[in-house]
């Protein structure tokens, strides 16, 4: 995107990007830490529409941010996958968090002006 919007082969107005809150970052301290691995990847300053994923932290454990720069693999929870497992191999899921509380952090990245 950035290659073309330089070459003025299209610009940033011209676009619409949508992005996900991945599973694993509900928890408002990481969603934030989500979208900027996200504006990093895309080499953007912002998103159009950002969007909860799906409405369950899960696969989760809700002690760090998870990012795709170690790429999307299952794996156990101590090393931070993006599809963490328990000790038991079963998908984690973090039963503390809330979407409404996830919600309101996405609220405030519009305020900040990346979404």
């Amino acid at each position: 995107l950035k290659k073309l919007m330089e070459e003025k082969v299209v610009s940033r107005d011209e676009l619409f990007v949508q992005s996900k809150l991945w599973n694993s970052n509900h928890r408002p301290e990481h969603v934030e830490a989500d979208l900027d691995q996200t504006l990093t990847d895309l080499q953007l300053d912002y998103v159009d529409m950002y969007m909860i994923h799906w409405p369950q932290a899960a696969p989760a454990t809700g002690h760090q941010a998870s990012t795709r720069v170690d790429g999307a693999i299952a794996d156990h929870h101590s090393k931070n996958p993006m599809f963490p497992l328990d000790d038991e191999g079963y998908y984690c899921a973090d039963m503390e968090s809330h979407y409404v509380e996830t919600w309101k952090k996405m609220e405030e990245l519009v305020d900040k002006g990346k979404v």
